[in-house]
């Protein structure tokens, strides 16, 4: 029985069925992470639903940013992101300041 057990609680056991995540999956996984975050800030911060926010950053081209530059941007506080979405959505017509 202590053998058996022993097999359970092995990493190779444990690890069994799980398989690691692709790095281009990651990063994509990430991203998209990375972009809700952002959005639900954004609502928050600006008294939007979230529907609302992605709809407004959607449009004002707030989320390719956020896409486009996530390599730099995702480094920076999600309040520092927030603030500049709502300078490239203000500056492509967006009027929410």
């Amino acid at each position: 029985m202590r053998e058996f057990n022993e097999k359970l609680n092995s990493p190779n056991f444990q690890n069994m069925g799980r398989m690691e995540m692709m790095p281009e999956k990651k990063e994509t996984f990430n991203k998209i992470e990375y972009v809700i975050s952002c959005v639900g800030a954004f609502a928050s911060k600006y008294s939007l639903s979230n529907s609302q926010a992605y709809a407004y950053l959607r449009r004002f081209s707030g989320i390719d940013f956020l896409i486009d530059c996530y390599s730099a941007e995702h480094t920076l506080s999600i309040d520092d992101a927030v603030e500049d979405i709502q300078a490239i959505c203000f500056k492509k017509g967006g009027r929410i300041a």
